[in-house]
């Protein structure tokens, strides 16, 4: 029943497969995303509710200061730039990626493009992609900046090529915000320094 509803192929059983289905319950929509993997003696299906936009924490409710809230603000009217938002898994990159999304949806005259692994939450005013097998990260960014978004958002900055084409469409009044795995500062910078980029580019 659920390979049907996720549109997934009902016959394969030897390759992990991902779709979405809907549920209501109690007169409300729920996305649900589906993850298959096959394993020994069958698969394994695992079922994750994408919260709604309206579930989304606010930055202030998130530990954001009052001048921290008003400088991203300033950035996101400004329009343009690389904003990096780093941290440890767990420690809440994605929650802030979608507090960022929203915000940046709710601005007037302003488009944003979302590139997700995996969907976290639902923001119906934005264009939202998740990363799969078969949609890698790279090509899903190549696609979205041709779009031409006024807002670019990643929940990672990919590999060498992914991150060369963000940070020429940062530079090209356009803002891009990207997630960085990093446990401290110093890691975050040795990890943005080891792309193949130019060092002014990077400075």
């Amino acid at each position: 029943w659920c390979k049907l509803r996720a549109k997934c192929e009902i016959g394969a059983t030897t390759k992990p497969q991902q779709g979405k289905l809907s549920l209501k319950l109690n007169g409300l929509t729920h996305d649900v995303a589906v993850s298959i993997l096959p394993a020994v003696g069958g698969e394994k299906l695992t079922l994750r509710l994408i919260p709604p936009a309206q579930s989304i924490p606010s930055l202030a409710r998130i530990g954001f200061q009052a001048k921290q809230i008003t400088k991203i603000e300033q950035l996101l009217q400004d329009g343009r730039g690389l904003v990096v938002i780093a941290g440890t898994k767990g420690a809440g990159v994605s929650t802030t990626l979608a507090s960022l999304t929203k915000l940046a949806s709710d601005q007037v005259h302003t488009t944003v493009t979302s590139i997700e692994e995996p969907l976290t939450y639902r923001v119906h005013t934005a264009t939202q992609a998740e990363v799969t097998h078969a949609l890698p990260h790279s090509d899903i960014v190549s696609a979205a900046i041709v779009q031409n978004p006024t807002v670019l958002i990643t929940s990672q900055l990919g590999g060498p090529r992914a991150v060369e084409q963000l940070v020429d469409f940062s530079l090209s009044q356009h803002l891009v915000i990207g997630g960085l795995t990093a446990s401290s500062m110093p890691v975050a910078l040795r990890q943005l320094m080891s792309y193949p980029l130019a060092p002014a580019l990077m400075a």
